[in-house]
């Protein structure tokens, strides 16, 4: 069997020569340093020499990719340039340790501590951090880092991981797709490998599996890698590529269109954001609004919280920006598993269960007033609906209401202009929250289900490890179920029911949630013209008996099998 699978963090099919790229090793030196002021002389030129390829590789990506691409090395420049690394770092040398060492030693510590947390996000930060020590080694070793951008023929690079600078120089004219060990769709590897349209996977212990110079086909959208394919295969996928690059051309004409069914009902496909250019990619497809705005993207890279201003400014933005739908904004979703150096956090044997999101907000509820201030005053411009994540009990949705009730009349008491029609809604991602919902709709103006972490915490499957892909997946039917329960309370209730999970994007499923009655679909932007496309396809008065015959299923195989007698895949 030449099919190796893993987990597509970037979409697309690309065929190639492997090239296994191996990094040098880093040599400590032995003993102690005789000379101190020769050792900080030469850590302070790598910090010089660091900071102008950092300058450089900023300048590069704002020319080939954009501003949110170059972001990632102005946060690279502030991490250089922090007190608390360079001070440890300088403690190192004043104790006679080598240049090279100290480095080596204070970035592999704070290395190791993002590496050991159980969140993939904060994983990725350990590559920001592995990144800018192995350039101020090369730095005091006179050496520089291997430059991937001279490759000159159709590749396909496998490696333990790619550093967000090595990608930044790849030419996508050659560079036909990635292959890493580690990572995750929120590295900023797989972010900036989107951005350069380059399918990527993640599969375990690859450079094993594969010899260099082999020929390759990458599938990005069913994680799949293809080695020494056959001609019949090379010809499958030469096919598919040519009815891919259709599609998408053919998808552009529905931007300006509203989400209908065959039988035009009416179902609202709202954009995830996360930033500014989110934002602009939602307004460019025609997004029906925003489903989720993930704001604990305003509170990391940096050396302090946003400020009530400062969040008010980005909160008006993106309500400005779709006057005629709704823009549902999360309220800070970090903490435990998510942790930001300048906030405090407990250390726990299993932060994905702990101290998070909602639960640290209440506790530190001066962090969520602020932002709960800035959100109702920017209700004003436009139609705002504020969601709380990680909700598992009654008493927790209770309390942000009542704290969300102070701020806004002390506002009122101020004469602040506020919208009268801000609605107050939850996540569901916890299975408490799925399965007391019809309790849940009476306290609340709406739901959006969190697919992604409600399958994780259903299933007790970690979504990150490749080992459990047939585990983790919400077509299990302890997860469908639970999603149809939600729905059904929010029907009993009338409250509007969303999704914002990757489920919601899923063409598979779609007809499965249009069936269960769902109102809104939140995903990726660049998902949102080919769900548009599926949906129209769907006559949803036919659903109804396949719908209960898919609830039925016992097995994940039964669920398959049904799904497939409504399929609308491309």
């Amino acid at each position: 069997m030449n099919e190796i699978k893993g987990i597509g963090v970037s979409e697309g099919i690309g065929f190639g020569k492997s090239l296994i790229y191996v990094k040098e090793e880093i040599i400590l030196e032995k003993g102690k340093s005789k000379d101190q002021i020769l050792q900080l002389n030469k850590y302070n030129e790598a910090l010089k020499t660091t900071e102008k390829e950092l300058k450089h590789l900023i300048s590069h990506t704002n020319e080939t990719m954009s501003q949110d691409e170059s972001a990632i090395f102005q946060a690279h420049l502030m991490i250089l340039d922090d007190p608390e690394i360079k001070e440890n770092i300088e403690k190192e040398i004043a104790n006679n340790e080598y240049a090279l060492n100290a480095i080596h030693k204070i970035y592999s510590s704070y290395i190791d501590m993002f590496s050991q947390m159980d969140n993939d996000y904060m994983n990725e930060r350990a590559l920001d951090l592995k990144d800018i020590m192995t350039k101020l080694i090369y730095a005091v070793n006179g050496k520089k880092t291997i430059d991937l951008s001279k490759i000159c023929k159709d590749t396909i690079i496998i490696s333990e991981d790619l550093l967000p600078s090595e990608i930044a120089k790849l030419n996508k004219k050659y560079i036909k797709g990635i292959v890493t060990e580690k990572g995750g769709k929120t590295s900023h590897t797989a972010i900036m490998a989107r951005t350069l349209e380059i399918p990527a996977l993640v599969i375990n212990n690859i450079s094993k599996l594969v010899k260099d110079n082999t020929d390759l086909i990458i599938d990005g959208n069913k994680g799949v890698l293809i080695s020494n394919p056959s001609n019949k295969q090379v010809l499958y996928y030469k096919n598919t590529k040519t009815k891919e690059l259709e599609f998408k051309t053919k998808i552009l004409t529905l931007k300006n269109e509203r989400s209908k069914t065959k039988d035009n009902k009416y179902i609202h496909i709202a954009s995830n954001i996360g930033t500014e250019k989110d934002l602009k990619h939602a307004l460019e497809v025609g997004a029906e609004g925003i489903g989720l705005f993930r704001t604990e993207f305003l509170f990391m890279d940096r050396k302090k919280a946003p400020s009530e201003e400062e969040q008010f400014e980005v909160y008006k933005k993106i309500l400005s920006s779709f006057p005629n739908h709704k823009v549902v904004i999360r309220t800070l979703d970090i903490g435990g598993d998510k942790k930001i150096p300048y906030m405090d956090f407990p250390n726990e044997l299993n932060p994905f269960l702990g101290f998070r999101a909602i639960r640290y907000c209440l506790e530190n509820d001066d962090v969520l007033r602020t932002q709960l201030r800035a959100l109702i005053r920017a209700s004003y411009f436009g139609n705002l609906s504020i969601m709380f994540p990680m909700i598992s009990m009654i008493e927790e949705i209770r309390k942000v209401k009542e704290i969300y009730n102070e701020e806004k009349e002390k506002l009122q008491k101020k004469s602040e202009k506020i919208s009268n029609k801000i609605e107050i809604g939850m996540m569901i991602e916890v299975p408490s929250a799925a399965i007391m919902a019809n309790d849940f709709a009476k306290e609340v103006d709406f739901f959006s289900i969190g697919t992604n972490d409600l399958t994780q915490y259903v299933t007790a499957s970690d979504r990150m490890n490749p080992k459990l892909i047939n585990i983790y997946t919400p077509l299990q039917p302890a997860v469908i179920n639970l999603i149809a329960n939600v729905i059904k309370a929010g029907k009993n209730n009338d409250i509007w029911v969303g999704m914002c999970g990757e489920a919601g994007a899923n063409s598979l499923l779609l007809p499965l949630w249009i069936s269960m009655g769902i109102d809104e679909l939140s995903m990726s932007s660049s998902s949102i013209l080919k769900a548009r496309f599926t949906m129209k396809q769907i006559d949803s008065s036919k659903l109804k008996k396949w719908k209960e015959k898919v609830l039925l299923s016992k097995t994940l195989d039964q669920v398959k099998d049904s799904l497939k007698v409504h399929s609308y895949e491309n």
